[in-house]
């Protein structure tokens, strides 16, 4: 069993808080047969690091927690979206 001692679960005291805020949106249209959701996911992403002069590697880098909507795609198969939106941008 892992023992921790109090100095290593002490919480480490910042500065200041400091957030990167930003947003991508996808194209919104009722159907788009090229491209799948985790492509749209992947321009929103992308979307999102060209509005703050970043790669999407660089904003990857930045992220620490991602919190998803739930959404079932019953037409797509795609009961699980979030998970597989998660995996496709490597966070």
């Amino acid at each position: 069993m892992i023992k921790f001692s109090d100095r290593q679960l002490k919480v480490p005291k910042f500065m200041r808080p400091v957030y990167l805020v930003t947003a991508g949106q996808s194209k919104f249209d009722r159907a788009i047969p090229e491209k799948r959701t985790e492509e749209l996911c992947i321009d929103a992403l992308t979307m999102a690091a060209r509005l703050i002069d970043k790669t999407p590697a660089e904003l990857k880098s930045y992220i620490h927690t991602a919190y998803y909507g739930h959404f079932a795609d019953h037409f797509g198969d795609q009961l699980l979206g979030e998970a597989v939106i998660h995996d496709r941008l490597g966070l």
